[in-house]
């Protein structure tokens, strides 16, 4: 018996359950993570592939939690998706890209400066054909950039163009609000946030999730933040999880911060933003409270 306790013990201390919940997460250093934040957007390219030119659309986002981008190379000739990660082993930005006309393609770079990468890259066509060789990022400015590469049998050279949106005035300030918060309760619930631009830049897409403290979903609230040009406001359309409209006034105050007010009652709250926490305090009749929401 004391054996059969002795291994039942070793097994649960190095079991592979144990050793993963042991494992720290690992993160995308801040320097590289800025740098993939450059890609981030709506780009229209002019491509030169083997001598053949054509036009198409390039986008990147964010994955759940900044620590990776999700891609499109879109064309009459390409219709690619991808990821980028970063590997921490080789100290690398990698992006896997696939697609019916590519195959497979691998890019490793490393940042040379503040307007280079340059790397490897390594292809394998629907055929299984596999070629290699090198491929460079050139940044001209913030919004134009040059993708080169050759690799055997095939050259690539692309020019990059920013779709640059021109932002309505009336949502300045708002961009603060955009990413992912979590606030916690001392009984044990939590409530998340999170606000993304759409393509446009015209309207801010937010959804508001309360979970019990046995984790379960106990609401939802999707919304968009935009300009009501009839009434010269804005609003924050919303509808709960089962239908009912939830709409909320937005007004900019002079000292910075933001006071909301619900279309359906008399509550009130004041959101205001210090570094990465965001205090939303509701005035509700003669009871005020205050929710601290900090950045995921």
């Amino acid at each position: 018996m004391y054996r059969l306790l002795t291994v039942a013990i070793v097994f649960a201390i190095y079991s592979p359950t144990s050793l993963l919940q042991a494992q720290e997460p690992v993160k995308v250093p801040a320097k590289v993570q800025a740098e993939m934040a450059y890609l981030v957007g709506e780009w229209d390219y002019t491509a030169i592939e083997n001598g053949k030119t054509f036009e198409g659309h390039y986008t990147a986002r964010w994955a759940p939690g900044k620590q990776g981008l999700w891609m499109t190379f879109v064309s009459e000739i390409h219709n690619d998706f991808g990821v980028s990660a970063w590997d921490p082993e080789t100290g690398e930005m990698v992006e896997n890209w696939y697609g019916p006309t590519e195959g497979r393609l691998e890019l490793r770079y490393r940042i040379d400066s503040a307007k280079k990468w340059s790397g490897a890259a390594r292809n394998v066509r629907p055929d299984g054909t596999v070629s290699t060789g090198k491929m460079e990022v050139q940044k001209a400015d913030s919004n134009n950039f040059r993708f080169v590469k050759a690799t055997e049998g095939q050259d690539m050279d692309i020019t990059m163009r920013r779709k640059v949106v021109k932002a309505n005035s009336n949502l300045a300030g708002l961009d603060a609000f955009v990413g992912d918060w979590v606030a916690e309760s001392e009984n044990g619930t939590r409530r998340t946030w999170s606000f993304s631009w759409d393509v446009t830049h015209s309207v801010l897409n937010n959804q508001m999730i309360q979970y019990k403290q046995n984790g379960e979903v106990a609401w939802t609230l999707n919304a968009i933040v935009g300009w009501d040009q009839e009434n010269e406001r804005l609003v924050n359309w919303g509808r709960g999880d089962t239908g009912q409209a939830a709409d909320f006034y937005w007004t900019k105050l002079a000292d910075g911060t933001w006071q909301v007010k619900a279309a359906s009652g008399n509550r009130t709250w004041n959101f205001s933003h210090k570094d990465d926490l965001f205090h939303s305090t509701m005035t509700d009749g003669d009871k005020t409270s205050t929710t601290v929401f900090s950045r995921k």
